[in-house]
């Protein structure tokens, strides 16, 4: 079975909008990642979104099942703010106690280093096609059932949990979003770092 429709079947899972990074296509951006993931077995994506903070995502991650990520097109052309800040992390902490180099072999991770920054962590990925949508409207959001699934700029990266949502006031207007990759995450989910 293939890695999305493995992800399309879970209850639970995490939407991320994919964007330009840095000067950086996402095209090239999953191609380093897929290289990290051979090189060492897996690799880290930095999240920064109030809709998925690294505690949200081990909660998810610990509550049983695999856990999955899918990356989206934004609705609209420009509709991801391209990250400019392009600091290097240098460690990962699964818990901000014990904190670990990151091993030679992965490739950069940047973003905008604060005490906030994570990342998720997965260990396989499938860039797609562009034939498979996700419906937005089948999912809420994961903290509070009954609300749908939201992106925004600052909140591009949710915890979502399959739910009807198709009849709320607060849908998103564009309900079907081209889905570009899809990742399989690795305990605990997601790492602070610095």
């Amino acid at each position: 079975m293939s890695l999305i429709a493995e992800c399309l079947r879970q209850p639970r899972m995490i939407v991320s909008v994919m964007g330009p990074h840095a000067g950086e296509a996402a095209d090239g951006i999953f191609k380093r990642k897929a290289k990290d993931i051979e090189r060492i077995g897996w690799t880290l994506w930095v999240i920064r979104s109030q809709g998925a903070s690294a505690e949200m995502v081990q909660r998810m991650y610990s509550s049983g099942g695999p856990l999955y990520a899918v990356f989206i097109e934004p609705a609209v052309s420009g509709g991801a703010l391209p990250t400019k800040t392009i600091e290097g992390a240098r460690e990962y902490s699964p818990d901000r106690l014990t904190w670990s180099s990151l091993p030679q072999g992965l490739g950069p991770v940047t973003g905008k280093m604060s005490r906030t920054t994570c990342a998720l962590w997965f260990d396989r990925l499938e860039v797609l096609d562009g034939v498979t949508r996700l419906d937005l409207w089948t999912y809420a959001d994961h903290a509070r059932p009954g609300i749908p699934a939201r992106t925004k700029i600052g909140h591009s990266t949710i915890c979502v949990t399959r739910g009807d949502t198709s009849q709320h006031d607060l849908r998103m207007k564009s309900r079907y979003r081209r889905i570009v990759a899809a990742a399989r995450l690795k305990a605990p989910g997601a790492v602070w770092l610095r």
